[in-house]
């Protein structure tokens, strides 16, 4: 795996870079970088993760993604779940960063105090970046598993605010984590899901009520609403492995039918071969998104 080794040039650029100089101690294969900014949201400094490509003059930076990661929602989940993409990362993009704002519930949407939105952050988040290091282009988003649901409810609530977005194997539950007991969802794992461990699920879900504290707040979040009242944005496309670990593919085919009995058309790739881990649909995302304008 290659090492990333981010050059700073202050010399050429007016002032620092909004991240630190040393790399994260725990991830050095590749190496990521701390970022903290003051937040109005929380009234107290919040943190993100940064990739870089190896050797990326600061002046040069020309167009920032957006990542929001699964399972918990929090930031460091980003340098696992990217490690496949590096190498191409590398090629593609030598003038972009990937940064994964941290989050403070599972879905980048609910904070575990009731009413103080992480929606709020991560736009405050995004703002920031982008006003720091001075790119004028709009960003890109990208979200895998939770994160992935997250990115659908970003390209409803905040679609012009990106060049383009996508969803690699979203968490599109078709029903509320309020609602189901647990003889429901041990049927549903049985019948949908390749990874059979009902106590895994359990914690999932529980997670996902723990983040969004009350049924109205995942209600105002549901994504089998939001489509039936909302337009996607054209530059949006959503990836999953048709032997997804978890049956997400499972979800993302119901989404899809669910779309075209009412009209509406999600744009999608199935890949044969791909399982829930990102692999190879970042790069496939990210190529779709860079054609996208």
């Amino acid at each position: 795996m290659i090492q990333f080794v981010l050059l700073l040039s202050f010399s050429f650029f007016s002032h620092a870079l909004p991240w630190s100089s040393t790399p994260h101690p725990e991830y050095k294969n590749p190496v990521f970088y701390d970022g903290w900014m003051e937040s109005s949201v929380l009234s107290k400094k919040t943190h993100y993760l940064v990739l870089v490509p190896p050797g990326l003059n600061p002046n040069k930076i020309k167009q920032v993604i957006f990542y929001f990661p699964g399972g918990n929602g929090k930031a460091i989940n980003m340098a696992a779940e990217l490690d496949p993409f590096v190498s191409d990362f590398v090629e593609t993009l030598s003038h972009t960063v990937i940064l994964a704002p941290d989050s403070l519930g599972s879905l980048n949407m609910r904070s575990n105090t009731p009413g103080q939105p992480v929606e709020d952050l991560t736009l405050e988040t995004m703002n920031y970046i982008l006003k720091e290091l001075q790119v004028k282009r709009k960003p890109f988003l990208v979200g895998h598993s939770m994160g992935g649901a997250a990115a659908i409810h970003f390209a409803f609530m905040h679609g012009n605010k990106f060049r383009a977005i996508s969803s690699i194997s979203p968490a599109l539950f078709n029903f509320s984590p309020f609602e189901i007991t647990d003889s429901q969802l041990a049927n549903w794992i049985e019948l949908h899901s390749r990874k059979q461990d009902f106590q895994f699920f359990k914690n999932y879900i529980e997670g996902i009520k723990l983040s969004f504290v009350a049924p109205e707040y995942w209600e105002s979040f549901d994504l089998y609403t939001r489509l039936s009242k909302e337009q996607l944005p054209y530059c949006f496309k959503v990836y999953v492995g048709a032997k997804d670990t978890f049956g997400f593919d499972y979800l993302v085919k119901e989404y899809i039918n669910y779309a075209a009995s009412i009209g509406k058309r999600v744009k999608y790739y199935m890949d044969p071969n791909r399982e829930h881990a990102i692999g190879t649909a970042m790069s496939y995302a990210i190529l779709d998104m860079l054609k996208c304008h």
